[in-house]
């Protein structure tokens, strides 16, 4: 079954579920990124998800009017069991498994089953993780 969900500029992208329930979108045969957005102006503890498919890396950025997070970047194969992914952060070019307010991140996530960011704490506000995955 294929459903359909709209994209930041608001156009429609086709999603369909993968074998764990989690939301996957269908390749359309582009070779462009696609926009994913995992979080939206969450004010709490939450965790974001995609479905990996044939992506190779995540180009994230995390942003929102909150004072304080902690988020961390995870990834599962297949026993479903998520554990830390390491990323480059954009503005210095270190690396990392965890990211804050006003950060961009590349993230390599080919091979995994799922990716997923991991909002433990949100002081003072929102945030909101979007990005283009390729």
């Amino acid at each position: 079954m294929i459903l359909y969900g709209v994209n930041a500029n608001g156009v429609e992208i086709p999603l369909s579920l993968d074998s764990t329930g989690a939301l996957q979108i269908v390749s359309s045969g582009s070779s462009g990124p696609t926009d994913v957005t995992l979080l939206n102006a969450v004010t709490t503890a939450t965790v974001g998800s995609l479905a990996v498919g044939n992506y190779k890396e995540i180009n994230l950025e995390i942003y929102g009017t909150a004072t304080s997070i902690a988020l961390a970047f995870k990834g599962s194969l297949a026993s479903g069991a998520n554990t830390p992914v390491a990323g480059v952060r954009k503005s210095d070019f270190s690396t990392g498994t965890t990211g804050g307010m006003g950060e961009v991140w590349t993230i390599p996530i080919a091979g995994l089953q799922t990716f997923v960011v991991d909002l433990t704490t949100v002081t003072g506000g929102n945030v909101t993780v979007k990005g283009k995955v390729s």
